[in-house]
């Protein structure tokens, strides 16, 4: 027994216009998305990046500040190595720069690095009539550290670390 095959007819798809606006629609509110996502992201990179550079700037001035403080110890502990007479102040304008050699002795010489030549010292000297009159062996020593960097509106500024310390001719 043989079938019979139903005829060939055209059958009509019918979409609702809704359903042919929605899927055209995607594509634009998806671009629209990414935009507004892009802007957002942009504005909250601004923050992100200024807070890096005012890390870096403030690892810069502690690293300063710290080569500034050991260099005044430095400068110190070769004041106490002098003989007490021979420790006398410098002129407050005179501020001498670190450079040339650091460490001389018989095995050779250390330079200090090119980087420590922006930091200067001046050295002062209150004998025994300025500080203490009862009794005459003792100088107070104040060193002071300066040292120039640039604030964030680029203009320099300049630093300085104080240390004291008393030595006697004893």
């Amino acid at each position: 027994m043989m079938m019979k095959t139903p005829p060939l007819t055209a059958y009509k798809i019918r979409v609702p216009l809704h359903a042919a606006a929605e899927g055209s629609g995607k594509k634009g509110n998806t671009l629209a998305f990414v935009l507004i996502f892009l802007t957002i992201l942009s504005f909250l990179m601004v923050p992100i990046i200024n807070i890096f550079t005012y890390s870096s700037m403030t690892a810069v001035k502690s690293k300063n500040a710290l080569i500034a403080l050991n260099l005044a110890l430095q400068t110190i502990e070769e004041i106490k190595s002098k003989p007490f007479d021979d420790v006398v102040s410098m002129l407050p304008s005179d501020r001498k720069p670190f450079e040339g050699d650091w460490i001389d002795d018989a095995s050779g010489s250390v330079k200090y690095p090119e980087y420590y030549k922006m930091f200067r010292k001046n050295i002062e000297v209150k004998t025994d009539k300025d500080f203490s009159p009862a009794n005459k062996k003792i100088k107070r020593i104040v060193v002071t550290v300066f040292w120039d960097e640039l604030n964030d509106e680029r203009r320099r500024l300049t630093h300085a670390i104080k240390l004291a310390t008393c030595i006697s001719a004893e």
